[in-house]
């Protein structure tokens, strides 16, 4: 099955039952602030493309109402996902752009090794909040 997002999803499970639905003010949480800057454009592109604006929380966890919960975590279900391969813009190592993306009724988790992770899964979140396919389980 192929999905209108880049990256291309490595693996793409279909969600049963209602579609995530986004809503003004809601939570962007995370507790790394060293993704700040990518959370703060995630906040603005999705304001920008659909005019919905959320709330990006750092230092916030668990959350109980409908939000986006950002975690950096390598292993688990990451681990399964191809490791990453290319070059850097900095000349070292290829950065390690793999996430989990998961979309449910009441929640959006993203889950990366990584800050380039987090960018590129909140990428692919944009663009299915923008097309309005918010309601599946994507990992890339």
């Amino acid at each position: 099955m192929n999905h209108a997002v880049i990256p291309a999803p490595a693996r793409f499970e279909a969600g049963a039952g209602p579609g995530f639905a986004a809503r003004p003010g809601m939570v962007v949480a995370y507790s790394d602030t060293g993704i700040t800057p990518v959370v703060e454009r995630f906040c603005a592109q999705v304001a920008r493309r659909t005019g919905l604006r959320l709330a990006a929380m750092p230092g916030r966890r668990a959350l109980e109402e409908p939000s986006v919960r950002i975690e950096l975590a390598a292993g688990g279900e990451l681990a399964g996902l191809p490791a990453p391969a290319g070059l850097s813009p900095a000349g070292d190592h290829a950065a390690d752009e793999r996430y989990s993306l998961v979309i449910d009724a009441g929640q959006v988790a993203v889950r990366a090794a990584e800050p380039a992770g987090v960018a590129r899964a909140l990428t692919t979140l944009i663009q299915l909040l923008e097309i309005g396919r918010a309601s599946c389980r994507e990992r890339v």
